[in-house]
Parts: structure tokens; sequence; C-alpha cells
């Protein structure tokens, strides 16, 4: 009988130790839930699926311990692809959704923050120099940091291996988003004449640009071959580009990442490279960092992909040394 009462009661301090425990737990905080905002420029991405950086971006937040549907929601807004107006109407929309941290890939949803004055934390990843958003990189001001793929040396080396593969001797064409301005075409306007060429700008106009029209310039400018520019319209409209250089049998380089586009030549750093690292300036935010404790950083990865189907479909035969020094080859 004494042994039953010792276990009868040990059993009820257990119970109550578990239920201890149970209370303890319910009391802990859950995992904090994190809200970040994606301000894009342009249409999401073609060929479905979300824009290549903005999957990059979330893949490092993933390794970093962030699981969409778990611990974090993303609230991604995109500028249609006819009008920067909406973006300030994007911004208010993300305040109003009270987001944590704003993730900006490009100059423009970055210029469009800046202009807002928004006091969210943002983080930026652009291909053109930072000055006009940051004075001072090791401590930026106000509520943005983070990082270009900005290289000066790098439109003189697009137009050098565009013509040691092509024999470029006079005009070349360089294409890209009106939207843009002036300042983003002068470093290769710059650089073709510095190699002794001439710059062909052509500048295409949301949101249906005349592709088409634009190639018969070039034709009719007799151009030896073409550089194409990362900007917003490009992106959606890039397969196009390339399907029309080809037709036209215009030699054609693409920045890194549009391998997609089936250009003769692709160069440059994958705008993704700076997503990532953009992901963990993210993750120290929201742990608490200040953006001003976050240097501004330049990420530089070049990478060349040669295409032979395209090589082979405008009867270019590629020099040894540029297959060389190719990371990738397409047959």
């Amino acid at each position: 009988m004494r042994r039953r009462s010792l276990i009868q009661a040990g059993l009820a301090a257990f119970a109550l130790l578990g239920l201890g425990y149970a209370r303890e737990a319910l009391a802990q905080p859950s995992q904090p839930l994190a809200r970040v905002g994606v301000l894009g420029a342009g249409a999401p991405w073609t060929g479905g699926g979300r824009h290549p950086v903005v999957s990059a971006f979330l893949s490092t937040l993933s390794d970093v311990g962030y699981k969409e549907g778990s611990n974090l929601v993303i609230e991604e807004r995109w500028q249609p692809p006819n009008t920067t107006v909406w973006l300030p109407e994007a911004i208010a929309d993300l305040e109003r959704a009270k987001v944590d941290v704003i993730f900006a890939p490009g100059a423009i949803p970055a210029r469009a923050l800046k202009a807002a004055g928004t006091t969210i934390p943002s983080v930026f990843v652009m291909i053109i120099p930072t000055a006009e958003f940051v004075s001072n990189t090791e401590k930026p001001e106000g509520s943005m940091t983070g990082f270009t793929i900005f290289d000066p040396k790098l439109p003189r080396q697009q137009l050098e291996l565009l013509r040691q593969t092509v024999p470029i001797t006079r005009r070349v064409a360089i294409i890209g988003d009106e939207a843009v301005g002036q300042g983003p075409f002068r470093p290769h306007e710059d650089a073709a004449r510095a190699l002794g060429l001439e710059p062909f700008v052509i500048k295409l106009r949301a949101p249906q640009p005349d592709l088409a029209g634009a190639f018969d310039e070039m034709q009719r400018e007799r151009v030896e071959g073409l550089v194409v520019l990362r900007h917003p319209i490009i992106g959606e409209h890039r397969l196009k580009i390339g399907e029309l250089a080809t037709k036209l049998r215009i030699p054609t380089l693409f920045p890194t990442g549009y391998e997609d586009s089936a250009g003769l030549l692709t160069y440059g750093t994958d705008f993704t490279e700076g997503a990532k690292p953009a992901a963990h300036y993210v993750d120290r935010i929201l742990k608490g960092a200040q953006p001003s404790e976050l240097p501004v950083q330049t990420v530089h990865r070049h990478t060349l992909v040669v295409n032979l189907k395209t090589a082979q479909a405008l009867s270019i035969t590629v020099p040894p040394e540029m297959l060389r020094a190719a990371a990738q080859i397409v047959k």
C-alpha cells in the first residue's frame, strides 16, 4: 500500500513537472516573423518563375535560416514596364505592409526609395556607381546600403572580346533601356571610341519596344556587332533580341546571366553575385544592425560564355584562345 502511494505521488509530481514545462513552452515567444519587401523594376521574368536575382537572394536567406511560409514573409512588388510613376505607390504599399527591410535589385527602385525618403532600411544591388545613393561608402548615411557590380573596365573588355571574335572595324551597336537615362550608355560609347569604333546607340522604350525597327536601323547603319546592356527592359525582351540578332546575322554580346538569349558571347558579373551578399546584409539588419554599420561594397566575378551553336549559325569560327578562356561553352 505504501509502495502504491509512493508511485502515485511520483506520477503526480511528474505530471505537475510536465505541466510546468508545457506552461514554460507556451510562455516562450515564437520565432520572430521577418517581413522582407522586394521592389523591382520591369516585369518579374520572362518564362515564368521568380526573377533569378530574387531567387538567388531568397536561396541565400534560406541558407541562413529564413524559410518562406514559416518565419519569412516576402512582399514582392514589381514596377510595370511602362512607367516609373508607380514606384512611390509601391513603396507606400510596402510601408503599409510593415516590412522590416526592403531589397532593391536595380538602380531604378533604389533611386525611388531614396526619393521617397522612407526610413525602412533597404539593401540595393546595382550595376552603376553608388555615389548618387551614398556619399560615404564605409558608413552609408540614411537608410540605404548595398552592393554594386559596376566595373569601369568592363565596357572596354566586352567590346574587345567581341572584336577579338569577329572583325569589327567600324560600327558597333549598343542597345539598352531609354528609362535609365544617358549616363549608363556613356561608358560603352567612350570605350568604343577609345578602340577606334563608332558607337551606334539604340534606346528601347517600354512597354512594347520596337525591336524589329531597332534591328532594321542596325542593318541600315551596317553595324558589325552588338553589345546588349543590363537594363530593366532587356531582361523582359532578351530572348527576342537574341533571336533577331541571330536571324539578321549580327554577332551579339550579352551580359552574364542572359545565356538563354543565345548570344554569341556573354561576359561580365552576374547580377546574382550581388544578391547573395545582399541577403546576408538583410539578415544582419533583421538582427538589429543599422545600414550605416554595413559598408557599400563592390562585387566582381567576370565570366565568359561562348555559344558555339550561335557561332555556327553565324558562320563564325571562334578563336581557340577565346574557347580556352571561357568558363562555359554552349554546344
